[in-house]
């Protein structure tokens, strides 16, 4: 029983490890294959007149510093390499560059739009204090046009009771100067 029961184990670990052992060598020959497609890109891109034959050379003398080592060499095309480099970090820094003035943009927009927004109450404020003072100024208007009436009137009324009263004192001036001249011719 216990020996069965062993040997039933033994045979399932067994055969976990072969299979285990079978997905590390897939999984090995997919590496090596993704890192020889690597390889040959860099070498491509660091020799572009290579041919398959020195690529394969390259490739199956394990050389994996291959790329820096042209990169850094005198060749034209490490020359050309550098240069496209250079070129770019350059536009990666420019890039760097808007970014961070999209962003300064943005807060500016931002708060453009909240000063807009706090201004607005104040527009409408102005806005219909404006509206209260051009009815204050029509108002005035029209009690000026009727002050001007009341003064004309006033005006004439006041010429007529002072005509009025001319009038009176030159009759009552006459009515003396004939009372006086009619009191001495009776003495």
């Amino acid at each position: 029983g216990e020996q069965r029961m062993r040997q039933s184990q033994f045979e399932a670990l067994a055969s976990s490890l072969i299979d285990l052992t079978g997905k590390v060598q897939e999984q090995e020959s997919v590496f090596a294959m993704q890192y020889r497609q690597k390889l040959k890109g860099e070498i491509e891109i660091a020799d572009p007149t290579a041919s398959n034959e020195q690529v394969e050379a390259y490739l199956n003398a394990g050389q994996s510093n291959l790329f820096a080592d042209m990169l850094f060499s005198n060749s034209a095309s490490a020359v050309t390499i550098r240069t496209t480099y250079e070129l770019a970090v350059e536009k990666y820094r420019d890039l760097l560059q808007l970014e961070q003035s999209l962003e300064e943009l943005h807060e500016l927009m931002v708060d453009f739009s909240n000063f807009v927004f706090t201004q607005g109450a104040l527009v409408n404020k102005i806005s219909n204090n404006i509206a209260k003072a051009a009815n204050y100024v029509e108002q005035g208007y029209k009690a000026l046009v009727a002050a001007a009436k009341y003064k004309k009137k006033a005006n004439k009324k006041k010429m007529i009771i002072i005509a009025i009263v001319v009038r009176i004192a030159i009759v009552v001036v006459i009515g003396i100067i004939l009372g006086i001249s009619f009191a001495f011719r009776l003495f």
